[in-house]
């Protein structure tokens, strides 16, 4: 069974976040504003000029805001292996590496109350996805609803909310993003004991260190982790 994704009323996608939280709208531009002000005092304009260049654009089109959009193109054929419209040098990929980590890390991202305010959606969901299926394992199946089979992987084709959760889960290494790579989460039963794995795009996540060196962590520390 499939269910198709009606929209983003439960804001579990981060897409245009001073629409999604206007009462916020201050401080999320108040963070963009730090992340460039860190980012523009240690580099000035040297990644936007580069990126005029490579692109043939006007260099007025590029700034800390719209740089992100630009970018997306170079990084989803990067990661995928494939042609991009046009190619940078050595150095400029590593500015971009720098760029989104003052754009998400020290930037959008920067108030960690407020990231958590982001990915609520998504982890509360979570939550009930995994109580679902421990439920469905101590025989308690729901019917109709196949809770039995679950499997909770998210693919996720936002980079910003891609972002936000890893941020939330203390991987602070990873902004830069290929787009729909999974986030899964594994439950696994062991000695009447319950675990999670969490994988993404098959990797394992240590979740700040509560997890094991499987990437393994108890049901219940995870939720109160969450």
């Amino acid at each position: 069974r499939a269910d198709f994704y009606p929209g983003n009323d439960d804001k579990e996608f981060l897409i245009k976040p001073n629409q999604l939280y206007p009462g916020q709208r201050s401080k999320i531009n108040d963070q963009l504003n730090h992340g460039r002000r860190e980012f523009e005092n240690k580099y000035g304009n040297e990644l936007y000029e580069r990126l005029a260049r490579a692109t043939g654009r006007n260099p007025n089109d590029f700034n800390f805001a719209t740089t992100l959009k630009y970018l997306d193109d170079y990084i989803v054929a990067q990661e995928n292996s494939a042609s991009s419209r046009y190619s940078v040098d050595r150095d400029t990929d590593n500015l971009i590496t720098e760029y989104y980590k003052h754009y998400f890390g020290k930037g959008l991202f920067h108030d960690e109350a407020l990231t958590r305010v982001f990915t609520d959606s998504y982890f509360t969901n979570l939550i009930q996805e995994l109580s679902l299926k421990r439920n469905a394992v101590e025989g308690q199946y729901y019917d109709g609803k196949l809770v039995e089979k679950l499997q909770h992987s998210v693919h996720v084709g936002n980079h910003q909310t891609y972002a936000a959760i890893l941020h939330a889960l203390g991987e602070r290494d990873h902004y830069r993003l290929d787009f729909a790579k999974p986030i899964t989460w594994e439950l696994i039963k062991r000695d009447d004991n319950y675990y999670v794995k969490a994988l993404n795009d098959g990797q394992p996540l240590y979740l700040e260190g509560n997890a094991n060196d499987n990437g393994e962590v108890e049901l219940s520390t995870l939720f109160e982790y969450l």
